[in-house]
């Protein structure tokens, strides 16, 4: 261990003492301090600031050498891809339907349109791609909000170094979802052939179940003490029982109707029996929906080789025949299982009846309650 301290002049004119610290430490490494300290300060002060200096670098012991990290490893996109379909879901617990897609979108779209570019190559170009498929432009936004996901999750993971650029979903057609009216909904109830049929009926439009969470449904979900509840948990895919869309279990209160049907229907079976079937098979989606068909059919005198039978209209209309009971939004949202409260707004329709009731209540509005320079201004409005 040295201290030398020496006076030193710069090109400038100005001095300054120079002290330069050397240690040995004990496990051989070595280090060395240069400082510099003004010349206002005395030869003494000095040495007096660098012997405590010493001390202190002994006492702190010898610097850590900054270990380089190792360079990232460039990954292609499909590298990635195959990791991603191992390792998210499971991670994130997806539905299998979910699953399924994500392996879907991958091998029949994005491997063969970049599965051979580098992870960090993929970005702009490749949302323009997407954005710009011959496709409806909800299914358009669902291919970029995965490829959204998985640049963001391989951000996370390391394995891109930059995030993944702001997206443009694409615009879609405003819409209001398909349902029938109280009128159709009520031939539908009645001409419904077998309590199996009407079970499909009134879960849908009198409960809001979708598709697979009638198939689902259990008769220990079933609470039928007092007024009678349904406990939804499980929604059914390709055979395959999981948990809801969203991961929403709720509870939805039984109708007077929807109680007796399924009173009749499951008198007699055991309690963990599927509704529909009374057994431990439970109905397949194809089996579901002929049965909706035939129903729609005898409601409209027809075959049913002429009609279709889309369960989700059913859930529309349980919601829109809430809108028109006039109940809360939020309540709506919480009967349906719903994530938002937009959700719950997109797929209300606003009926009918309520758009006539607006207009007739213009009608009806007393003229005498019009301002009279509003009325002149605007019958010149008028004659202009």
């Amino acid at each position: 261990m040295s201290i030398n301290i020496t006076k030193r002049t710069y090109k400038s004119g100005k001095q300054a003492w120079l002290v330069d610290i050397r240690i040995h430490y004990p496990c051989g490494a070595r280090h060395r301090a240069k400082v510099t300290k003004p010349v206002t300060w005395s030869k003494t002060q000095t040495e007096r600031w660098a012997r405590q200096h010493e001390q202190h670098l002994i006492k702190r012991g010898p610097p850590r050498k900054e270990v380089d990290e190792p360079k990232q490893q460039e990954v292609s996109f499909s590298e990635f891809a195959a990791r991603y379909l191992a390792e998210y879901p499971q991670i994130n617990n997806l539905r299998p339907s979910s699953v399924e897609r994500y392996e879907r979108h991958v091998a029949q779209l994005f491997n063969p349109a970049f599965g051979d570019m580098m992870i960090d190559a993929v970005g702009k170009a490749q949302f323009r791609e997407l954005a710009a498929l011959d496709l409806a432009p909800a299914s358009r936004n669902v291919l970029i909000s995965e490829l959204a996901c998985m640049l963001r999750v391989a951000h996370d993971w390391g394995v891109r170094s930059a995030a993944p650029p702001p997206v443009k979903r694409v615009k879609e057609d405003a819409r209001d979802p398909e349902w029938y009216s109280p009128e159709e909904y009520s031939a539908l109830i009645n001409n419904a052939p077998t309590p199996v049929h009407l079970a499909i009926v009134l879960l849908g439009g009198d409960a809001g179940l979708r598709c697979g969470e009638i198939r689902a449904l259990r008769i220990n979900d079933i609470d039928f003490r007092g007024r009678g509840r349904l406990h939804v948990r499980r929604s059914m895919w390709r055979g395959i029982e999981g948990p809801t869309k969203g991961r929403r279990e709720r509870i939805v209160p039984l109708t007077r109707r929807l109680r007796a049907c399924l009173e009749e229907l499951t008198a007699g079976h055991a309690a963990d029996a599927f509704v529909l079937t009374g057994t431990q098979a439970p109905l397949t989606k194809g089996m579901v929906t002929y049965r909706m068909k035939v129903t729609r059919a005898a409601m409209l005198g027809v075959h049913h080789s002429e009609c279709d039978g889309p369960i989700h209209i059913l859930r529309h209309t349980f919601c829109s025949n809430l809108v028109l009971a006039g109940k809360h939004p939020r309540v709506i949202q919480k009967l349906a299982g719903h994530s938002s409260l937009q959700i719950t707004e997109r797929y209300m329709s606003v009926a009918g009846e309520q758009i006539e009731d607006a207009i007739e209540g213009l009608e009806s509005l007393d003229p005498g309650a019009v301002p009279q320079e509003s009325r002149a201004r605007a019958e010149e409005e008028e004659v202009q």
